[in-house]
């Protein structure tokens, strides 16, 4: 769990975010992508991707101008969608950012700064689903349009940039960033929707915030079960490397308490500095205590040089046990295929980049709209969450009905107890914030990505420990 707690806090330092940025900001294998890929109205079908407001006095990559300036998906659409235009007409204006043809959508994401394009999925994560919605006539004549804003990895444009938007867009969905905790006082005091992947915080905490996967601070026992059945010696000498920041040393906190509560044994814990690139000393202290269980929480940088360096060191414990964001396309490759080889990971997300996408209809959805808008893009876990944001949004509006407006709007998110993202995630309940207890087990095994168990969906077992 805390995929997302790890993913950024393991990014602190400015050596982690370049790595975040090479390989979690997506790749777009033929290289036509312009700025950030953002506004650029790829999306096929004449349905336009969307539009970026810039940060404090300059123009955003990607964007038109600076501001709050938006450029719509407008496209005119393939079908006649779920929900079309009522007889009597959809009520026009009935809120903020509702008029008769269109509805304004935000997104605050992390595009400058220390590492330009950090998170960029979440924000095509967004404009997929919009331009999945439009191209189906969208919701009761109502085209959406999603603003997207850069807080340029500082608090205080995550702050104004929310501020700027809130009186603007109907609700926020998809916005993901370290400093989303600059969020929270705008949306209490506007109660203004907000849906998306939050970091535990304040943000996270707010009645009108919906996670699609909620994420409190805490961690699920399940896989550690199911590990500790599969490979009963190893689990009695764990070895652990921590980047030193807070959030991912909780996540690390976290992860020991489930571990501890299955009957594991850790053997070394250590931690690793900003800008470390060798790791020599801690492969042979842990080969040294005899450890067979390496449990890592960190970035993929990290674990790509940590595990060359196990393998100069002639080391290999039993298990290699990464954390979810080891998924990624360059994973693999850039850590070496015979190295990366028997890498186990446990997730509550299905394998989203395609190797699900028999069994889940949904993922070819989603591949599908994210080629359209930028061909050859491959979705990053912050894209994944910027679609399922949307979508959650698409889903109780449609339910909702023509007369939108925000408290409608809260009220019916209120009520949705289960959620799966049509089989992506495991069942989670965002309306009570209560997290998943489901996961699936995966490992590279020639190269490639592969399930372990369940065959498809996911295994429900075992409990979510919260953090003490």
């Amino acid at each position: 769990m805390a995929l997302v707690c790890s993913a950024c806090g393991s990014m602190l330092s400015h050596r982690q975010l370049v790595a975040a940025d090479r390989r979690g900001a997506g790749g777009d294998s033929s290289g036509a992508s312009s700025g950030f890929g953002l506004g650029s109205a790829a999306a096929a079908d004449g349905a336009g991707a969307g539009g970026v407001a810039g940060g404090a006095g300059s123009a955003a990559p990607g964007g038109s101008a600076s501001g709050t300036g938006s450029a719509g998906a407008t496209g005119a659409g393939t079908g006649s969608g779920t929900a079309a235009v009522p007889a009597g007409g959809n009520g026009g204006a009935t809120d903020v950012g509702v008029t008769a043809t269109s509805i304004s959508l935000g997104t605050v994401v992390t595009l400058t700064g220390p590492v330009p394009g950090l998170f960029r999925g979440a924000a095509l994560g967004v404009q997929a689903c919009v331009a999945r919605v439009n191209s189906e006539g969208g919701i009761f004549g109502r085209k959406l349009n999603d603003v997207v804003a850069d807080d340029q990895f500082n608090q205080n444009q995550n702050r104004a940039q929310t501020a700027q938007l809130a009186p603007k867009v109907f609700a926020f969905t998809g916005s993901f960033s370290v400093y989303d905790g600059g969020m929270a006082d705008t949306l209490k005091a506007q109660n203004v929707p907000d849906i998306g992947e939050a970091l535990p915080g304040p943000r996270a905490d707010l009645t009108q915030h919906f996670d699609p996967q909620p994420n409190p601070p805490g961690w699920i026992t399940g896989p550690f079960a199911w590990l500790k059945a599969k490979y009963p010696d190893a689990v009695g000498a764990v070895g652990n490397i921590t980047s030193d920041v807070p959030s991912a040393l909780t996540e690390w906190k976290a992860a020991k308490q489930a571990m501890l509560s299955q009957g594991y044994k850790v053997s070394y814990e250590g931690t690793y500095e900003a800008g470390q690139t060798d790791f020599t000393a801690d492969v042979l202290r842990m080969k040294s205590a005899g450890v067979k269980f390496l449990y890592i929480v960190g970035d993929q940088a990290t674990y790509e040089r940590f595990l060359q360096g196990a393998h100069q060191q002639g080391w290999k414990p039993e298990v290699v046990n990464l954390i979810s964001n080891a998924y990624d396309p360059t994973f693999i490759a850039a850590a070496g295929a015979d190295i990366a080889e028997g890498v186990i990971v446990s997730s509550q997300l299905a394998l989203y980049d395609g190797e699900d996408a028999g069994s889940i209809p949904e993922i070819n959805t989603m591949l599908g709209w994210f080629d359209r808008i930028q061909r050859g893009y491959k979705p990053d876990v912050f894209a994944l969450y910027g679609w399922l944001s949307c979508e959650m949004f698409t889903d109780a509006a449609k339910v909702v009905g023509p007369r939108l407006t925000r408290p409608a709007l809260l009220a019916q998110m209120a009520k949705l107890t289960r959620y799966d993202g049509n089989g992506i995630v495991g069942v989670g309940n965002p309306a009570q914030k209560v997290p998943t207890t489901c996961y699936l087990v995966y490992q590279v095994r020639g190269g490639k990505w592969v399930r372990l168990d369940p065959a498809q969906g996911f295994r429900c077992d075992g409990q979510y420990l919260y953090l003490k």
